[in-house]
């Protein structure tokens, strides 16, 4: 799982998609 603030990242499948810095 990712810690990201919400809309800073997308999310998919419970982990950070690529826009996750």
């Amino acid at each position: 799982n990712c810690d990201c603030a919400a809309g800073t990242c997308a999310k998919e499948n419970g982990k950070c998609g690529a826009n996750c810095d």
